[in-house]
């Protein structure tokens, strides 16, 4: 089990706001992850029922690229490209869904992630975006600590500042 002390400290919180007139686009100013994102929901894209997607229900997708100017450690290759599909969290009903990571390789494709793992959340139906960042820590041990740490930070931390989460069940205080 994992310190939640320890993963409030290598936590990086992302918000990314919704651009008007667009379908997906998000944008946000810092970070370790690029400046803008597209954030699709399975919803809209067609999802075949192969490998993870056979055990786990997706949420939606999550793909980013870096600019000339962003600089990042995650910036190594061209075309700059940072991926992800979002799985739901049955246990964790507040939160989007978590997913791992992948970046560009040498030869330009993203085929495998790279140990990072993010987790979505949004409060108010998709116009910002809040993005949990975790370096490498996608032993699937850790998932389900990961999940409750963010649940209960968002609890604590986001959803009682816009009046909500009040009534709803508590599994886990951070202290």
């Amino acid at each position: 089990m994992l310190d939640y002390m320890f993963l409030d400290a290598i936590m990086e919180h992302l918000v990314y706001t919704h651009k008007e007139d667009t379908k997906s686009s998000f944008y946000s100013e810092n970070g370790i992850l690029p400046n803008r994102f597209s954030f699709q929901r399975c919803d809209f894209t067609k999802v075949t029922n192969v490998g993870r997607c056979s055990i786990e229900k997706k949420a939606g997708q999550l793909v980013g690229k870096f600019t000339k100017s962003e600089n990042s450690p995650l910036k190594k290759y061209k075309p700059y490209t940072c991926r992800t599909e979002i799985f739901r969290c049955a246990d964790f009903p507040l939160l989007i869904g978590y997913g791992t990571l992948g970046i560009s390789e040498s030869d330009g494709r993203v085929r495998n992630d790279n140990g990072d793992v993010v987790v979505l959340y949004s409060n108010d139906n998709l116009s910002t975006l809040h993005i949990f960042y975790f370096r490498n820590l996608k032993n699937p041990d850790y998932k389900w600590d990961i999940l409750a740490f963010v649940n209960a930070y968002v609890r604590k931390n986001i959803s009682k500042k816009r009046g909500e989460g009040e009534n709803l069940p508590h599994k886990l205080d951070i202290k």
